[in-house]
């Protein structure tokens, strides 16, 4: 198949790439008035798999979980505990696991994992923070994977593969809108650096001091209220240098 996806990872993809096309992409909530939860869908359809898909690409660091841990994330974060009740990772199991704690294994566990997977990512490509005060947020909630920036950054380089085979696969089967998306999920995740800094992002390497924008760069920059190439032109060389120094020193 074009997907060049392995077999058992491509009948469990096709199968939920189906549902989505029959079902609805989950877009949003009427009660969580929050713009990446059809983002957060998406990224759960591509985070690798654990064993019950089997042959997926990468692995998924939050394949064990610690349940206290990552209950909390689902009691804190409406967007995630609600669409975790829609994709079949209910707070109610969540809490199960809690009470009885390791063992069973199976079909909702692993829609844990990766919905666990996918709210980090998202994290991620949103630029909550920098990638090692986000891998230090999440690093609690996976039990035996250490999370650390480069477990983050492989997750990533995982998540934008599979997007990519994935989107491959709608196309063939004729879902051609489903593919658009999961072709700009794939670019968003190779990119690395999310929507919001894609004006920043295009300011072009400086020939004569060799400067060049880099996604840290332009984070830090928004961060600081400079959000376009023009604002950062109309700023002052004091205000630009001090939020570089913060991203030079994340």
């Amino acid at each position: 198949h074009r997907s060049a996806l392995p077999l058992s990872h491509a009948v469990a993809l096709h199968r939920d790439l189906q549902s989505v096309v029959r079902e609805g992409l989950l877009l949003h909530s009427p009660t969580v008035p929050e713009r990446m939860f059809g983002r957060l869908h998406l990224l759960f359809l591509c985070v690798p798999r654990g064993g019950a898909a089997g042959g997926s690409r990468g692995r998924n660091p939050f394949e064990r979980l610690r349940w206290d841990e990552w209950y909390g994330v689902l009691d804190r974060n409406q967007a995630i505990g609600e669409l975790g009740d829609r994709l079949g990772a209910t707070r109610a199991f969540a809490m199960r696991m809690v009470r009885a704690g390791r063992g069973h294994c199976g079909a909702e566990r692993e829609a844990h994992s990766r919905l666990a997977a996918a709210a980090a990512l998202g994290d991620v490509i949103e630029g909550r923070a920098c990638a090692a005060d986000l891998a230090e947020a999440w690093n609690p909630v996976s039990d035996g994977a250490e999370i650390g920036a480069g477990t983050l950054q492989q997750l990533q380089a995982d998540a934008c593969t599979n997007a990519a085979m994935a989107a491959n696969m709608s196309r063939e089967a004729g879902w051609d809108a489903l593919a658009t998306l999961l072709e700009g999920l794939s670019k968003e995740l190779d990119g690395g650096a999310v929507r919001e800094l894609a004006g920043l992002m295009e300011v072009a390497r400086d020939g004569v001091f060799g400067f060049a924008m880099t996604a840290a760069r332009a984070r830090a920059l928004y961060k600081a209220g400079i959000r376009s190439p023009e604002e950062a032109a109309a700023a002052s060389e004091d205000d630009v240098a001090a939020a570089l120094l913060r991203a030079l020193y994340k």
